[in-house]
């Protein structure tokens, strides 16, 4: 048994997996986003009295993604709650760093919550602390899921370093971290969850392509890229995935100002019969209305967590 829940954090992401082994409850994290000074994750921490976090996985260095990761390690570090492995997209060398000081990056102090990370792996608080993607173990889960790794792949590794390194290996203003956006599946001998973070149409065109074509296993829950953005749609994808009717799929959104989620990829994903379902939707109308989401007043926005055992 695995439970996934994706935590209302506004226009970003946070997601928690929480297993058993051996009648122990375990906690893993994809992505520690805050909303209005909550951090939804590190409550849920709090609440549940967890003492180690198993895997801690950062999809991609946008803040509405790690914009909470800094608050989390300090709580981590003063309860002494050991976290198993850290993962992130790419190597943290010192352009990378300096990437993550430029634009909203800076605002929300994600340079320094990486630093801060790897200062708990020389005081092993962090046990193992590297990049992943496609050809990296993965982590078991119990005996019967595990958690793998599809991108970045160096398909995304290379177009990322063209984007944000000119020809002389200097880094480029505003970043678009995107590109090695971390996707997972967690999957058993004959079903798997897809976790797509904020991947982009060409890292799904070849998940679709190399990894998951003629992928005999049946797709039970997935997330739909980057909050339901259009440039991230692909509903080819969709449509080639083996799976029942109304096979949930999961909007992570909230109040934004960049039309998410688009209407014409919720319509495409309901023609073809997921059941589409989001973190907010607004109230007495469709969530296909991103009018009701670009208001900064959010009293006509009902916010939930979702929650799905497998």
């Amino acid at each position: 048994m695995v439970d996934i829940t994706f935590k209302y954090v506004g226009n970003g992401d946070s997601i928690i997996i929480e297993y058993l082994v051996n009648d122990s409850k375990k906690i893993g994290v994809i992505d520690v986003c805050t909303n209005a000074g909550n951090n939804a994750v590190l409550s849920h921490i709090k609440k549940e009295q967890y003492s180690k976090i198993e895997f801690l996985i950062i999809s991609h260095f946008h803040h509405d993604h790690c914009s909470g990761l800094k608050a989390l390690l300090k709580y981590c570090e003063d309860n002494k709650i050991e976290i198993g492995f850290f993962g992130f997209p790419i190597l943290l060398d010192k352009r990378i760093i300096r990437s993550l000081k430029i634009g909203k990056q800076k605002k929300h102090d994600v340079g320094s919550a990486f630093k801060y990370a790897y200062d708990l792996y020389k005081a092993d608080l962090i046990h193992e602390m590297k990049d992943v993607g496609l050809g990296h173990e993965g982590i078991n889960l119990n005996n019967k899921y595990t958690l793998k790794f599809i991108s970045p792949a160096i398909d995304e590794l290379s177009r990322y370093t063209a984007k944000v390194f000119d020809k002389g290996l200097k880094l480029k203003d505003s970043p678009n971290h995107n590109i090695v956006a971390i996707s997972t599946v967690i999957e058993s001998d004959s079903e798997y969850v897809l976790l797509t973070s904020d991947i982009e149409f060409n890292s799904l065109k070849r998940i679709g392509r190399r990894i998951l074509k003629n992928y005999s296993k049946k797709l039970i829950l997935a997330q739909v890229p980057h909050h339901g953005s259009r440039d991230n749609h692909y509903k080819e994808f969709w449509n080639l995935r083996n799976r029942d009717i109304d096979t949930p799929i999961v909007i992570s959104c909230g109040p934004n100002g960049y039309d998410h989620p688009a209407p014409e990829v919720i319509i495409d994903l309901e023609k073809l019969d997921y059941k589409v379902e989001a973190t907010s939707n607004p109230v007495g109308s469709s969530l296909r209305d991103i009018d009701v989401f670009a208001m900064k007043d959010n009293s006509n926005i009902d916010t939930r967590d979702l929650k799905y055992q497998i």
